[in-house]
C-alpha cells in the first residue's frame, strides 16, 4: 500500500500519467508473487487479487483512450473473478472508466455486457445472455447458482419488504419446494435478513445488501433520510403542539379553581 500511495504522489508531481500508470501497475502486481498458491476459505488469493484489480483498475481515471487502453486486459480479469467467484456479491467496477471501455470493445463487449446483467438485472436476462454466449461458460465458468441469489437480492430491493414465494419461484426458475431453501441460502450468504411466513407464503425482508452502490443508491439512501426527518419532524411538532394545548388546558384550570 505504501508503493501504491507512493505512485499517486508522483502521477500529480511529475505530470507524466503514461510512466506514473505504468508503475502503478507494476507496483501492484508485484507482491502478488510473495503469495502462497491458495489460502484456506474467503481469505484465499482470488479476493486478494480483487481487492489489487479493483485499486488498479480506480487509479485510471481521467486518462485517454490509449493509457486506458493499458488496463484492458486487467478490466477483463476483474469481471471474470467477479463472475467466478460464488462469495464476491457486491462489486463497483461497472462505471469505472478502464472497466467502461470495454463496452464498446469489439473483443470483450460481451464480458462487459455479462458484468451489467449480473449487476442491474436478474436471471432471466442471465440465461437469454447465456444461450446465445454458451461458449462463455466453458471459457471462464459461470456461475448459475450466483445469478439465482443476486436476482432475489434484486427482489428484496425492489421497494418491497414482503416478497410472495409464487413470485420468487418464478423469478428464480425454480420448483416450490426450492424456495425455502434459496432464501435459506441467500441468509447464509449475509445477502438479506428476512422471515419466512410459510403460512401467508411470503418472506419478509428487514435487511438485504446491494450488488452496487452507485449514484441511484445514493439518491435512494438520500430521500430515506429526508423522509425520517420529516417525520421526526412532525413528531417534534406534534409534541410541542400537544404540550402548549395542555399547557393552556391546566392554566385554564388554575383560573378557574381561583
Amino acid at each position: 500500500m505504501l508503493l501504491f500511495c507512493r505512485t499517486i504522489k508522483q502521477r500529480s508531481t511529475l505530470g507524466s500519467p503514461n510512466l506514473a500508470v505504468a508503475e502503478t501497475a507494476s507496483q501492484l502486481q508485484w507482491p502478488l508473487s510473495s503469495l502462497p498458491p491458495s489460502l484456506p476459505g474467503p481469505t484465499r488469493v482470488p479476493r486478494l487479487l480483487s481487492h489489487r484489480q479493483k485499486t488498479l483498475l480506480s487509479s485510471f481515471n481521467g486518462e485517454d483512450a490509449h493509457v486506458l487502453s493499458e488496463a484492458k486486459e486487467e478490466a477483463v480479469h476483474a469481471i471474470i473473478d467477479f463472475v467466478k467467484l460464488s462469495y464476491i456479491f457486491q462489486c463497483d467496477l461497472l462505471d469505472m472508466p478502464a472497466v467502461l471501455q470495454l463496452e464498446k470493445d469489439a473483443k470483450y463487449a460481451v464480458l462487459y455486457q455479462l458484468l451489467k446483467i449480473f449487476l442491474t438485472q436478474r436471471l432471466g436476462a442471465y440465461l437469454e445472455y447465456h444461450t446465445t454466449n454458451s461458449d462463455l461458460e466453458k471459457n471462464y465458468g459461470l456461475v448459475h447458482a450466483k445469478m439465482r441469489l443476486m436476482s432475489l437480492v434484486d427482489l428484496s430491493s425492489n421497494g418491497s419488504c414482503r416478497i410472495r414465494y409464487e413470485l420468487i419461484r418464478e423469478i428464480l426458475n425454480i420448483n416450490d419446494d426450492e424456495v425455502e431453501l434459496w432464501v435459506v441460502k441467500a441468509i447464509t450468504a449475509k445477502l438479506i435478513d428476512c422471515k419466512m411466513d410459510q403460512m401467508n407464503q411470503v418472506v419478509v425482508v428487514s435487511h438485504h445488501t446491494y450488488g452496487m452502490f452507485g449514484q441511484h443508491q445514493w439518491q435512494a439512501l438520500r430521500t430515506k433520510l429526508m423522509t425520517w426527518r420529516d417525520n421526526i419532524s412532525n413528531v417534534i411538532n406534534t409534541i410541542q403542539a400537544n404540550k402548549v394545548t395542555e399547557d393552556g388546558s391546566q392554566a385554564v384550570q388554575g383560573l378557574v379553581v381561583r
